[in-house]
């Protein structure tokens, strides 16, 4: 049987058992942060706007990547380790890059690109932000749902632009 450890040695689900209900700030800057480009999308979208039609091909798939990004918000934003001490500032680091390349990519989309590439990139950014968000805050639960969201929101992108 694999046995998965974290990044302090325990097993995964030992660690997961260190999570309690309370609110965690650096969950909700997480999703605030990813958020935020989409936010302005929905008030001011540019001219060109290929996202507009980005809908899932089928109701299953449209239901498991929205039912798995508030699941995913949830573990976030509701769920707090009750270790104390200091997170590594690796993966705080680590989850600052595909941040960055998500606001780049959308600063892209908004100057006028919209290649297929920027388009995939805008949903493969956001979920791997979401997994090292996850690990810097030490909340392991949140990681199957962020897989879970990633795979849908890739999918649901590349049934639109890479057919």
């Amino acid at each position: 049987m694999i046995k998965m450890k974290t990044p302090g040695g325990r097993g995964l689900f030992q660690s997961v058992r260190q999570l309690r209900f309370g609110f965690s700030p650096g969950g909700l800057l997480a999703f605030a942060l990813v958020m935020l480009p989409n936010l302005l999308w929905l008030i001011a979208p540019p001219l060109n706007d290929p996202l507009a039609a980005n809908s899932a091909p089928s109701a299953f798939l449209e239901l498991l990547e929205h039912a798995s990004q508030w699941v995913l918000v949830a573990t976030l934003v509701l769920l707090v380790n009750r270790e104390k001490g200091r997170r590594s500032r690796v993966f705080l680091f680590a989850a600052a890059l595909p941040l960055g390349g998500y606001y780049a990519l959308w600063a892209a989309y908004y100057a006028g690109m919209s290649p297929a590439w920027l388009l995939l990139g805008l949903a493969v950014l956001p979920p791997l932000f979401f997994c090292l968000a996850a690990v810097w805050l030490k909340n392991w639960a949140a990681l199957p749902p962020a897989v879970v969201f990633g795979l849908a929101h890739i999918a649901v992108t590349c049934s639109n632009y890479l057919t």
